[in-house]
């Protein structure tokens, strides 16, 4: 079954040392999956992600709970992609934990689409901060109308104000700019 799931797939014993990786691990990494047992598997771990996730993977497995982390893993070529990390522990009937399973499943292309958006974002904000431009945009399904901060310092409000409903919003423009 571990064979037919696109996920990296590991066993881990006790300690969290890995007994077990499936196939994926071999075709993502280009090394034989014997060469990745033990805890070999820290040094595909980009720089920057294994001190905190080995810190996070020591205090959860200290605590004998569940495991998720984000890091990027090395692939055969030498690229990082980005995996959520998910560890179980699994426990015998005295409660004590016998094995870890978990995956690595690939979720780069949704971070780097993460990123973009938030860089987009980022460029949408000081354009409008930059202009005197304001924003607002209604959920049709709920009818409530949300404005930007400058839309509101532009119609001279001030704070926080609660969101409006459509009828709200179209009694605040003046009769003639509705036509």
């Amino acid at each position: 079954l571990s064979e037919s799931i696109p996920q990296l797939v590991y066993v881990g014993d006790p300690d969290g040392r890995g007994l077990y990786l499936n196939e994926q691990w071999s075709r993502y990494t280009g090394l034989p999956t014997s060469k990745l047992q033990g805890h070999t598997w820290h040094t595909l771990i980009h720089p920057e992600d294994i001190e905190g996730m080995i810190a996070t993977c020591a205090e959860t497995h200290a605590l004998e709970r569940e495991f998720e982390y984000r890091a990027r893993l090395r692939r055969h070529d030498g690229l990082y992609r980005w995996f959520v990390v998910k560890s179980y522990p699994h426990r015998e009937r005295n409660g004590r934990i016998s094995r870890w399973f978990g995956t690595y499943t690939d979720i780069h292309d949704q971070v780097i689409a993460q990123q973009e958006m938030r860089v987009a974002k980022d460029k949408l904000e000081l354009v409008l901060a930059s202009s005197n431009i304001g924003i607002w945009e209604i959920d049709f399904s709920t009818g409530l109308v949300t404005r930007s901060e400058q839309h509101d310092r532009l119609y001279g409000h001030s704070g926080n104000l609660p969101t409006l409903t459509w009828n709200d919003f179209m009694e605040s423009i003046h009769p003639e700019d509705l036509e």
